[in-house]
């Protein structure tokens, strides 16, 4: 019986998915969920060797265009996914690397055109990332002042170093993103400002 029920429900997700294939992209994200489910659950080994060959035989959906789908269902709900489209949450998702951090966007600007996003988008991350680096100032490799034994100190450095190069990774990309952005800007400040921030990526690096 159990096996009946997978079944159906299997079948149920697959003609789903082939109908959602042919109207908006909106119905991605439905499409996502439901290769979610398939996929978790391992419903695809009902009649077929591998996720592969099902996206393959049973759906006929690239893995690139699959993959997308499942994991914008996994990172943002169906109300995030109307109310900012598909562009804008890629964008979103490619530069804002922490859930909470990409909740925080969202809920702190407004909805713009794609590119008033993506430089929104770049200047939240690069803001985002000094903030995070700077907050290791005076305190990173330092002792605190109650009591802490040697290899309580030496996690604590672990974790600090980790975190710092985590955060160095974000900052470069931002970086990047930013000079990329601004390169054929006129405006004297900005010119300025992409001398500094080359030296500050230089460094980095």
């Amino acid at each position: 019986m159990e096996l009946e029920a997978k079944q159906e429900r299997y079948n149920e997700l697959v003609s789903r998915i082939v109908t959602n294939k042919g109207v908006t992209t909106s119905a991605i994200y439905q499409i996502g969920l439901d290769l979610k489910e398939i996929q978790e659950r391992e419903l695809y080994l009902l009649d077929c060797r591998d996720f592969k060959e099902f996206l393959r035989t049973r759906v006929d959906l690239e893995k690139s265009t699959a993959y997308l789908a499942i994991e914008m269902a996994k990172t943002y709900s169906i109300t995030e996914f109307n109310k900012w489209g598909l562009a804008r949450l890629m964008l979103i998702k490619r530069q804002i690397h922490e859930q909470e951090d990409r909740q925080d966007f969202m809920k702190s600007h407004p909805i713009e055109s794609i590119r008033q996003t993506k430089s929104s988008v770049q200047e939240y991350a690069l803001d985002k990332g000094i903030k995070e680096l700077t907050k290791f100032e005076g305190q990173a490799g330092s002792r605190p002042n109650y009591s802490e034994d040697d290899q309580e100190f030496e996690l604590r450095l672990i974790r600090q170093a980790n975190d710092i190069l985590r955060f160095k990774d974000s900052l470069i990309k931002s970086l990047e993103n930013w000079l990329e952005g601004s390169k054929d800007s006129k405006n004297q400040e900005v010119i300025s400002l992409k001398g500094n921030l080359k030296k500050i990526l230089e460094c980095l690096k």
